[in-house]
């Protein structure tokens, strides 16, 4: 049980981790392993996963709407993708990760996948579609003022 508590702290650390502090030779060669194995579904599960956890933040209340059964479909689907990359992608290269860089080396790994999907959940053209409301409403002057190089 301890193994398995350590390894969801990782997970959850590597959301926020940056992978250039911590990682070596074995943790990029993990972070290699994790992103090369992750299917785009995949990438999609761990999005839809991060957007059920915020959703339970206290100002997201009202702003997200989720089933608690949807919810737990998502956490058993990001579950199954760690317990998946963690145990049988990538078995050999978190041993050898963890036996000569440390764990926080599997939280970097976890941030790549991490920013990976995120990235393309926010190319996708609906979400930049939905990104344009505020867009719309800046002030032009104000932001061309900004940025001039002019003071």
């Amino acid at each position: 049980m301890k193994h398995v508590l350590l390894c969801a702290a990782l997970v959850m650390g590597g959301m926020s981790v940056s992978p250039q502090a911590v990682s070596g030779p074995h943790g990029d060669a993990l972070s290699k392993c994790i992103v090369s194995s992750a299917t785009p579904a995949d990438r999609r599960a761990l999005v839809q996963w991060l957007v059920s956890a915020l959703s339970q933040h206290p100002s997201m209340q009202g702003a997200i709407s989720m089933p608690a059964k949807q919810r737990e479909a998502y956490d058993q689907g990001a579950a199954d993708l760690f317990q998946r990359l963690l145990t049988e992608s990538c078995a050999s290269q978190v041993r050898d990760t963890i036996r000569n860089e440390g764990t926080n080396a599997i939280s970097a790994a976890f941030a790549q996948l991490g920013k990976m999907a995120g990235e393309e959940a926010f190319s996708d053209p609906a979400v930049s579609a939905g990104m344009q409301g505020m867009l719309n409403r800046l002030d032009e002057k104000k932001m061309q003022k900004a940025f001039s190089a002019k003071p």
